[in-house]
């Protein structure tokens, strides 16, 4: 009884201790990295969740300054443990979100040498290749997502705008066509459409569709 009760007692008191860590996921794992500091998945974990928690913020100033201490948790988890594959997804995204498509286009590629099937990771690497131009490496990635999965909306839209840009303006259409038969309110595949059909010279269908936009609350950047 004596030996159960110390030992209950010392977990109880390690309980308590670590209360204050488990208000949610940042100070848990915040905590794991002052106490882990060579561990590559307490970074990659704390990185990550930095990331996720301001990733909708409207606080950009916020969002840019948790982004570069999510960067430098996520890169000393791969100063650690170089064949780490986990944190370059995270890395990816986040260099995509602050517009550095060169280092977004880095660590995508990167990851894919792992995970060439990955469909999240694949049409992440299509927007990232549209991003930097280069539309005939985004039209082989995006073909590719369709491969795994045919009924993919992003993969779709992504194929659009590399046909648009390529100036194949009736293949960008059929994707278009696409997008909108799998996601009938997706009002920037209308407007795309109506920009398609206006350079085109059909006026009349491409306000049809500019209209349709402006009906599901699209606005133009």
């Amino acid at each position: 009884f004596v030996l159960v009760f110390g030992i209950t007692f010392l977990y109880s008191f390690k309980t308590i201790l670590r209360n204050n860590d488990w208000k949610n996921n940042l100070t848990i794992f915040g905590h794991d990295v002052l106490i882990s500091e060579n561990s590559a998945t307490a970074h990659k974990i704390f990185g990550s969740s930095l990331f996720y928690s301001i990733k909708d913020s409207p606080d950009k100033q916020g969002q840019a300054d948790t982004f570069e201490i999510a960067k430098q948790h996520l890169k000393k988890a791969l100063e650690i443990y170089p064949s780490y594959v986990d944190p370059l997804s995270p890395l990816g995204i986040i260099y995509y979100f602050e517009n550095k498509f060169d280092s977004a286009y880095y660590y995508q590629k990167k990851e894919l040498e792992f995970h060439k099937d990955s469909i999240d990771l694949n049409y992440n690497f299509g927007k990232t290749l549209n991003k930097l131009l280069k539309y005939d490496e985004s039209i082989t990635v995006s073909n590719h997502v369709l491969t795994l999965n045919p009924k993919h909306e992003g993969a779709n839209f992504n194929l659009a705008l590399a046909y648009t840009n390529k100036k194949d303006y009736d293949k960008g259409l059929f994707y278009l066509s696409k997008v909108i038969e799998l996601n009938p309110k997706r009002a920037d595949a209308y407007y795309y459409t109506g920009l398609i059909l206006k350079a085109k010279g059909e006026e009349i269908k491409a306000n049809d569709f500019l209209n349709k936009a402006t009906s599901l609350g699209y606005k133009p950047n």
